[in-house]
């Protein structure tokens, strides 16, 4: 690696580090009385990339990545994703099992494998041989370490070896045995071996230790100085120097590590051991569900996460959190739980979905079975003078904590199939207001209990007493307050206040009030400036169970996704107008996407008794036990990650970057990646970046958490580019400078400025020649031009006459019947637009004439027969004579229309409606009185039935032209009649006087014949007319 850019690695690294010591410490690990189970737990094998199950060997590298050893490769890890060594990608390895991993002084990273030693200085791998005439260049490598003189002392299974000048040469230990464990203290260096151990001054053993008897044929495999004791693990178990306290184990002891905090960590095969000053030792056995079975190697990095590695199981980090939780390990029967509350010896009455429990001590002592109970869901609790309340889905009751004893009142005989969200002391106003699913209801501890009238009969969630007279009560449709029973919503403020379904409530010092809803966010303020804040506010989420606040100034709120504190301070400004977001935090999650929050179950159950705070804590209930956070011992990951990028990708392949000058890229190559990661492992799925381009991007990219670790460009123009890389952590807190990479993408000569003064020179030429040749031929071009202009004109006015003349063509043959030479629907459906229009203007010219527009309906008699006995061809020649007689028949202006098959349709213009009749019985003569010539000198006698309505259908009404299809429908009805009665003849329709035309359904044939019954409409036709 260049020696620039060694130095800037070194020094990124060791920023991060003294900022990890110079800051608040993360405390990962930070307290002693913390049991094991409540660590956060995250585990990594073969489904994440980990190239094998068995994790020998752990460190942090010069570059900060985690390096892994296993089995069969050697990984580096950067919290996401696993980038595999082997012999076969890199040389330098002599073998793929890993035994070892250790960073000294310098950054150096050193490789123990089972055929030798590699060195890694953050960019290269070195192979370290063995010297000359000192033994076997494939040497199994157990143990490393470094003095305090900076020499690496190398423990193997020949001896003891160290380092000098990039070979390895024996120590002054002069022991052939397999020396399996090294540890640096102060006083010295030790060195394990078979059976003993050694301490050596200066690389010389200047005292000598066996182990006890039954331990002689072991193998030291760890040393760890605590205070004045020196830990032995042996491959037969753990020894020490002095008095051991009955800690000493007989199992094989794989790693031992004394972390940052003081505690000492013993990883053996069936268990692994954590032994603090003033404590019990805690063993954690394989089968315990925290465990990392079978622990075989042990790390602290240095955001002072504990790293395990699996014999069997891959790799696990654990940090200590935040979140105790007490369940069916510490004696809960059933892991949900409902309620909590303060019992009066300092435990923790709890509620759960099959009775009681006690929680003391941290352990859990039953109580109440649920079928002791009412019914088996504790889902509320009050303990005070009278006892412990205990409300549950089907009434309540009360029990002496002392004798164990339960009482139900009688008066509270009418809630016992009731749901009890709450029990709250009165005051003046009686004994207890109970929250139910049915109201609110007010008992004054004698016989009466009455239900308060004025805050209805929904679900009322919570209770809370605002003075000597008033109450707030939060229901499922809105927020009362008020003097009971004068309960009233809130006049002002949101107006999810006055609908909302509310699930709880806190009220703070100096008038201030939280109140939380199920699904619509919360509303937070003094009484007289309430605000609805919801995720857009910054809210992790718009679903809350319980509010609190505790001395550090936050609000605490318990919710569907988990628990999320919010500064009050940043509540109070927001209220006040002065910020827009609030800054809230997400720590305990249930579904672990919130960045920096630790997963687990959290929390449950809507009303009284859902949480509670006090000096020890915050308790919670939830679906697997009950849960304390402490809110004193949040420390928040104070290290910003160390920000790596990793290689580019240009013309599709991958290079390694040059951290000393600008990488250049080849002519052509134009789209380009950059990997990049950034090293930050307490909740490395959380980390997020932003990314730029100097002098491309105009402002800093902000990819997604879930989105890959890489940006891309396509397309880019030449010029000299900086790649520049933020990140920030689980927590917020952004990396201070950001890693670079310099690029220089070469132009084509086309694209130099050479190439455009050449382009411009040579344009100039080009445009002073063309300009004397283009003057030369101007007045020629002018000449044939105007020419080619009155010629072009001339053929397009010529071929606009054709064009007109085939349009007006095509819509004539549209709108013409291609039998008859009739006109068709189409063109009526036009005309029907301006003829009613042009008969109200003559209706207005002579108003006695009762002009109107006659639509007679007619229909070939027989048509089938005349097709079925004489043929189609015979057919179509009836039909061409009946239009051509139609034709004959009507006045100008009348149309004549093809109405359909064997029906036409006439339209008769400015028709007095007196004269209709004879007109019709004309019509009805004319069309059969004589025969139809059929051809080849057939003649047929065909008559036709004609049925005639008219628009307007009265005299005194106007003639609309939205009623003329309604006309046609009527005469349709006519022509039935005039078929029902035996055709070849004609029917008008017409309405009574007193008759709304509108009344009556005329397309349905069922109405018109009841209409003409009733007298509503009448009917005219030839044989009425005769029989007159």
């Amino acid at each position: 690696m260049p020696v620039r850019a060694r130095l800037r690695q070194i020094t990124a690294s060791l920023a991060v580090l003294l900022c990890a010591a110079l800051t608040c410490p993360v405390q990962a690990l930070p307290d002693p009385d913390r049991a094991f189970r409540d660590f956060v737990r995250d585990t990594w094998s073969l489904a994440e990339g980990l190239p094998q199950r068995s994790v020998t060997a752990i460190a942090q590298g010069p570059d900060n990545y985690l390096w892994v050893g296993t089995q069969h490769a050697l990984a580096r890890f950067d919290g996401v994703q696993f980038e595999t060594y082997t012999t076969r990608n890199q040389p330098a390895l002599p073998g793929n099992e890993i035994s070892t991993l250790f960073r000294c002084s310098s950054g150096m990273l050193w490789i123990g494998s089972n055929r030798g030693l590699t060195s890694y200085d953050g960019d290269a791998f070195q192979r370290v041989h063995i010297g000359e005439n000192e033994g076997s260049d494939e040497l199994a490598v157990l143990a490393l370490a470094e003095d305090g003189f900076g020499r690496v002392h190398v423990g193997s299974s020949d001896g003891l070896f160290i380092v000098d000048n990039g070979r390895l040469v024996r120590s002054a230990l002069k022991v052939r045995e397999r020396i399996g464990a090294l540890h640096s203290t102060p006083e010295g260096l030790w060195a394990g071996g078979i059976g003993r151990y050694w301490r050596l001054d200066e690389g010389v053993a200047d005292s000598e230790q066996s182990l006890p008897e039954d331990f002689g044929n072991a193998l030291v495999t760890a040393f760890v100085q605590d205070g004045d004791a020196l830990w032995v693990g042996t491959s037969a178990g753990l020894v020490g120097t002095d008095e051991l306290a009955g800690v000493a184990t007989r199992e094989p002891v794989n790693a031992m590590l004394r972390d940052s905090v003081g505690s000492v960590w013993v990883a053996a095969d069936q268990s692994l051991l954590r032994i603090r000053d003033g404590y019990p030792p805690e063993r954690i056995d394989n089968d315990h569900p925290a465990a990392h079975p079978q622990a075989r190697s042990l790390y602290e990095d240095h955001e002072q996460n504990l790293w395990i590695g699996s014999s069997i199981d891959g790799l696990a980090r654990y940090w200590s959190g935040w979140a105790d939780r007490y369940s069916t390990e510490q004696g809960l029967t059933t892991p949900l739980v409902w309620s909590v509350a303060v019992a009066g010896d300092g435990g923790i009455w709890t509620g759960t979905n099959d009775g009681l429990a006690h929680l003391h001590d941290g352990q859990f002592d039953r109580v109440l079975r649920g079928s002791e109970l009412p019914h088996p869901h504790a889902y509320t609790l009050l303990e005070d003078d009278d006892g412990l309340w205990i409300g549950t889905r089907s009434g309540l009751t009360v029990l002496n904590p002392d004798s164990g004893e339960q009482w139900r009142p009688e008066a509270l005989a009418p809630l016992d199939a009731v749901q009890i969200n709450g029990i709250v002391p009165a005051g003046h106003h009686g004994r207890y207001f109970l929250a139910t699913l049915e109201g609110l209801y007010l008992w004054d501890g004698e016989e009466r209990l009455e239900q308060v009238e004025g805050a209805g009969n929904g679900s009322i969630r919570q209770v809370h007493r605002l003075n000597e007279s008033d109450i707030l009560v939060v229901t499922d449709n809105g927020v009362l307050r008020g003097a009971p029973p004068e309960l009233e919503p809130f006049e002002s403020g949101p107006e999810l206040l006055r609908s909302g379904n509310f699930v709880a409530a806190h009220i703070l010092d100096g008038d201030r009030l939280a109140l939380s809803t199920l699904e619509r966010g919360m509303v937070y303020g003094h009484d007289d400036r309430l605000v609805q804040l919801t995720m857009e506010q910054g809210l992790p989420s718009d679903s809350s169970y319980f509010l609190t606040h505790d001395d550090q100034d936050y609000l605490w709120v318990s919710s569907y996704e988990g628990l999320f504190r919010v500064p009050l301070a940043q509540l109070d400004e927001l209220a006040a107008g002065e910020r827009t977001r609030v800054d809230a935090e997400m720590l305990l999650s249930e579904s672990g996407r919130h960045a920096g929050s630790q997963q687990g179950y959290c929390c449950n159950g809507a009303g009284h008794a859902k949480g509670l705070i006090r000096p020890d804590g915050l308790w919670l209930p939830s679906r697997d036990g009950v849960v304390r956070v402490r809110p004193d011992r949040i420390r928040r990951n104070p290290v910003p990650p160390v920000v790596r990028i990793e290689r580019l990708q240009a013309g599709g392949e991958w290079h390694s970057l040059d951290d000393d000058q600008a990488n250049l890229l080849r002519p052509g190559q134009r789209d380009l990646s950059l990997a990049f990661t950034a090293l930050s492992f307490r909740d490395p799925g959380s980390v997020r970046f932003r990314f730029r381009l100097v002098g491309y991007d105009t402002q800093w990219q902000n990819p997604g958490r879930d989105v890959p670790r890489m940006a891309s460009y396509t397309n880019l123009p030449p010029g000299h580019y900086r790649f520049e890389v933020l990140a920030a952590n689980n927590v917020g807190r952004w990396s201070q400078q950001p890693a670079t990479a310099d690029i220089h993408i070469p132009a084509h000569f086309h694209e130099t400025a050479w190439f455009w003064l050449l382009l411009v020179a040579s344009t100039l030429l080009l445009l002073l020649a063309g300009y004397r040749w283009r003057k030369h031929q101007w007045v020629r071009q002018q000449s044939l031009l105007r020419e080619e202009v009155q010629s072009r004109t001339a053929e397009l006015h010529q071929a606009n006459r054709r064009l007109v003349e085939v349009n007006r063509k095509l819509k004539d043959l549209s709108t013409i019947d291609t039998l008859t030479g009739l006109r068709n629907r189409r063109h009526l459906y036009e005309r029907m637009r301006e003829e009613p229009r042009q008969l109200a203007t003559l209706r207005q010219q002579d108003p006695e004439a009762d002009l109107v527009l006659g639509f007679a309906l007619i229909d070939v008699d027989h048509f089938k027969r005349v097709n079925d006995e004489h043929g189609h061809h015979a057919g179509d020649r009836a039909l061409e004579q009946v239009g051509d007689r139609l034709q004959t028949f009507v006045r100008k202006g009348d149309q004549v229309v093809r109405w359909g098959g064997e029906e036409f349709l006439v339209v008769f213009r400015a028709l007095p409606r007196a004269e209709a009749p004879a007109m019709l019985d004309r019509l009805s003569r004319m069309l059969g009185e004589r025969p139809y010539q059929l051809g080849a000198e057939r003649a047929l006698a065909v008559t036709c039935s004609i049925g005639f309505a008219e628009l307007p259908p009265r005299d005194r009404d106007p003639a609309r032209g939205s009623q003329w299809q309604a006309s046609v429908d009527l005469a349709d009805q006519a022509l039935y009649q005039v078929k029902k009665t035996g055709r070849n003849g004609w029917a008008i329709l017409r309405y009574d006087a007193e008759t709304d035309p509108g009344s009556i359904r005329h397309s349905e044939r069922n109405a018109v014949e009841a209409a003409i019954a009733q007298g509503r409409m009448q009917l005219i036709s030839n044989r009425s007319a005769a029989g007159e």
